[in-house]
Order: structure tokens, then sequence, then C-alpha cells
């Protein structure tokens, strides 16, 4: 069940919100300024001492109502600190899938974007093409590692095609 928090949201809380947001131009990312932040970014309010993410927030301000079980506030600009109403929409988690992948930011693994869109990624594409050579001329598991400077494991991953698949 979604949280209900709007009627909690009176004109000192309103003001409270907006004054942690760098409010710009209508077409502008209004970025979330408050001190706290979600590990991927999204800015956290807390309303009766529950933290919300600043982007369901602004949009359930703008919307003037609650959000329903299922409801997502989902981005336009892909930005996560973004509380621009007009950068937001409301949306289930399927539309929000669907917008990923449509903007080719489709979850691979873990979460993260798979290969060079991984931006924790130790290899890349030419390594993964120089790890798989070096196998197939029979160089060990743990040499490549040494040679590429990441684990065994690593390495063992791309062999199987857990990981770099795609290359």
């Amino acid at each position: 069940m979604a949280y209900k928090f709007y009627a909690d949201i009176d004109e000192k809380v309103k003001a409270k919100f907006w004054s942690k947001v760098d409010v710009r131009g209508p077409n502008d990312c209004w970025e979330w300024t408050g001190l706290h932040r979600h590990r991927h970014g999204y800015g956290r309010f807390r309303i009766t001492n529950v933290p919300v993410n600043s982007s369901r927030v602004a949009l359930a301000i703008h919307l003037g109502r609650d959000f329903e079980d299922g409801e997502l506030s989902c981005h336009r600009c892909d930005n996560p600190p973004c509380c621009n109403p007009n950068h937001l929409f409301v949306g289930s988690h399927a539309d929000n899938v669907a917008d990923m992948h449509a903007k080719g930011r489709g979850v691979k693994w873990n979460g993260l974007r798979a290969g060079e869109g991984n931006p924790f990624a130790k290899l890349d594409d030419d390594k993964v093409r120089a790890i798989r050579r070096m196998k197939s001329e029979g160089v060990s598991i743990s040499q490549i590692a040494r040679n590429m400077g990441v684990g065994w494991g690593c390495i063992s991953h791309v062999l199987k095609g857990d990981r770099w698949g795609h290359v």
C-alpha cells in the first residue's frame, strides 16, 4: 500500500520543500539541494518523519493528490535529483521500465547497465575481446586477470558469457 502523505503537506511544508530545490526555468531540471539523498541520487524529504523521494513530493504537490497503489513518480529527464513537475509523470513500474528501454537504458544484471554502459565497468569491449583471444591462445585465467588488473572471477564470468555476453 502506498504511503499517503499529501494530507500532511500544508503551505509551511511546501515552502520548506521548495526551499531545498534549485528552481530554474520551466524546461530546466530543478535539482534537489537538500542534504539527504538516496544512494542512487534521488532527493529525500521527510514528511511527518517519513523519508519520501523528492520527485514524488514535487509531483504530489503539482497534482494536488496522493499517489495510488502502484503509481510511481517517473522522470522524463532521467535525472534522479530533478523535481521539476514538467519533467515528471505518474506511471506504473511497467511504464517506467518501458520508458527506460525506449531510451536505451535497459537493465542487464544486478540493477546496472551492462558493458561499457555501466559506469563501474573495469573492462571495455576491446579488453573483453583480448581476454577471449588470450584464453584461446592458452593463457591461464589467473595470468589474464593479472594482465587486466581484475580478479579471477571477473575473467571467469567473461569467459562463461555471464558478463559481456553481448561482445
